[in-house]
């Protein structure tokens, strides 16, 4: 394929030049934008007729949004005055995550929190304008403005301006698009099962060792429905008994600075150790009036309250002081427990098991200290534990090794996958003559 020319200015800072015979057009000049609803709670049901879609259903890996959990009657989405978008629209999610844009797999209502676009006329390809928006997601999401919450308003959308072809253009990138972006999509699948199925090898690996020592013959009954057997040496004790644990405080926005003690967020609690990057902060002062009995040691461990991360993040040098906010548990073994026993115990079956026993019929999703305190932990003889846990490094390591790898290969293809399509859409590449592929019958 070769590089088209002529080529103009485009007359928007952000958007490179286009092909001579492209147009630029704002968004209303093509779609109508609507907005959302808010339906009452009894008026959602998974037995009525319209499909009701929210931020949250968006996804970064598909392009049409089924929403087949939730619907409205046709009379309540009338009532919300909330319109449908037809599968020839398109929709945008206008709160966090801001910014994302999915195509309707069959006709569907929103809430507030979304905007769908709706063509004004027939000659309007809907594929060009999914793949002109996804490449523009950058600008789109940082129009959000709001006090409360941020959020897209509809008239901020009506004037993005958007570069289009003759429709017949249009038609054959957005073609192109489908195919060179289904193969990038199918190998990072691929890659996404490979993952899976080394994180269920590395769970499995750890839940054994955690469970029994597998060299131990004689096993005993412990009369508890989590942890049913322990090698007759181990011993089945308070998980209170045996590890020090304390969850972060919770510390409102207003006291956030510039600079300070660091304030350590769930994105800094990283496989290995605690990341610093992108932290808060909080005045010196007032964490040694209230907040300094948090302050982190080195060594400690850290884990998230909502149990769903599978990670656990040790405090090196760079983070000691810091505090963690609510949400986050330090975790400091006592006598007799080894740290790095500890650390594979909080990622097991029989401690994720008992924190789904103990969170059973809750509405909430999160563990804290008033649970730890009922929870249980098998403790073999420390210098067991130290094996148990140099086994498990060495067989883990191998583990994690590929899927670093995998993740890098991710990055490179969902890299690849947006070079893609802002190549092709703002005709650096010359598909002006691209006729799709005949499809089998």
């Amino acid at each position: 394929m070769k590089m088209r020319a002529p080529r103009i200015d485009s007359g928007t800072p952000w958007l490179d030049p286009i092909p001579s015979h492209w147009h630029v057009r704002r968004v209303k000049d093509r779609y109508r934008v609507i907005g959302g609803g808010t339906p009452n709670a009894q008026e959602i049901s998974p037995d009525l007729e319209v499909s009701w879609a929210t931020p949250t259903d968006f996804s970064d890996a598909e392009r049409w949004l089924t929403t087949t959990a939730r619907h409205i009657s046709t009379e309540g989405h009338k009532s919300i005055g909330a319109p449908l978008i037809k599968t020839d629209g398109i929709l945008i999610s206008c709160r966090a995550p801001a910014g994302k844009v999915a195509l309707p797999a069959h006709p569907l209502s929103f809430n507030q929190g979304c905007k769908g676009l709706s063509p004004r006329h027939k000659n309007v390809s809907r594929d060009w304008f999914f793949y002109v928006l996804v490449d523009q997601r950058a600008q789109i999401e940082g129009m959000a403005r709001g006090a409360t919450f941020l959020e897209i308003s509809g008239d901020a959308l009506k004037r993005v301006v958007v570069q289009v072809p003759p429709i017949g253009e249009q038609r054959g990138i957005a073609a192109w698009l489908d195919l060179q972006t289904s193969r990038i999509d199918k190998r990072i699948e691929l890659l996404g099962k490979k993952r899976e199925l080394l994180l269920k090898l590395r769970q499995s690996l750890i839940d054994e060792l955690i469970q029994a020592d597998s060299s131990s013959a004689a096993l005993v009954e412990t009369g508890q429905p989590t942890i049913q057997k322990i090698p007759e040496h181990w011993t089945l004790s308070k998980f209170k008994s045996k590890v020090f644990f304390r969850e972060g405080p919770g510390i409102m926005a207003a006291d956030f600075m510039d600079a300070g003690v660091p304030l350590l967020r769930i994105g800094n609690i990283a496989p290995g150790f605690v990341t610093m990057m992108g932290c808060n902060f909080v005045a010196p002062e007032k964490v040694a009036r209230q907040w300094r009995q948090f302050r982190l040691k080195l060594g400690d461990l850290i884990i998230s309250a909502s149990a769903s991360t599978g990670i656990v993040s040790e405090v090196g040098e760079s983070a000691v002081g810091a505090i963690p906010y609510t949400g986050l548990i330090i975790l400091r073994p006592k006598a007799g427990m080894s740290k790095n026993f500890l650390r594979y115990f909080v990622v097991s079956k029989p401690f994720l098991d008992q924190i789904e026993d103990h969170l059973k019929g809750s509405t909430i999703h999160h563990f804290g200290p008033t649970h730890l305190r009922q929870m249980l932990i098998p403790v073999p003889p420390q210098n067991e534990q130290d094996e148990i846990a140099a086994i498990l490094d060495q067989r883990t390591t191998r583990i994690d090794k590929q899927i670093v790898l995998i993740d890098r290969l991710e990055a490179l293809l969902k890299q690849q996958r947006k070079a893609i399509i802002h190549e092709a859409v703002t005709g650096k590449i010359d598909l002006s003559n691209y006729e799709p592929p005949v499809q089998a019958t």
